[in-house]
């Protein structure tokens, strides 16, 4: 065991170079701090950097999406159905009433007609009556606005409930 004495006199004769150790030691570590501070702030920087490029991320995203083209608003599959998207319109626009007031004006126009016939007299019916400065005109324009869509798509949803309707 090493007593206080022996301790004094191992100190003593090695003082030139336990001294410059600690110097060496203390200017090492002071060092290691430094550099360790300096990559944090760096971290720090790198990371605003990163939050900042996400939300110009998030922006081109929003614009992406606001360039698709909109749902679609009736199946493809036949008889033509009217989506879920195309129901929201339907809905909106009071469609089905429309439909059954049409039809119960018009029954006789439908009579012995197969389904793709009474599907083109739809259309054209929907055509003219959603024409410029009518009431159904402005309906169109004012749903397609609402939905995002175009007043094509509306009057399809309208052509559809008139053909399911007859």
């Amino acid at each position: 065991m090493i007593d206080a004495a022996s301790l004094y006199r191992i100190f003593s004769e090695h003082f030139g170079l336990i001294v410059p150790l600690i110097i060496v030691f203390t200017i090492w570590g002071t060092r290691w701090i430094t550099r360790v501070d300096s990559d944090r702030e760096n971290f720090k920087e790198f990371m605003r950097e990163i939050k900042e490029d996400v939300k110009g991320m998030r922006e081109d995203i929003k614009r992406i999406f606001e360039r698709l083209p909109p749902p679609k608003v009736v199946d493809s599959a036949s008889p033509l159905k009217l989506t879920e998207y195309g129901r929201k319109i339907s809905d909106l626009i009071n469609a089905q009433e429309w439909a059954k007031t049409f039809v119960d004006e018009h029954v006789k126009d439908f009579k012995d007609k197969e389904e793709f016939e009474i599907y083109d007299i739809s259309k054209d019916f929907v055509e003219k009556e959603s024409g410029e400065g009518t009431d159904l005109g402005r309906k169109v324009k004012r749903a397609a606005y609402e939905m995002g869509t175009t007043v094509d798509k509306v009057r399809t949803v309208l052509a559809v409930e008139l053909r399911t309707h007859c």
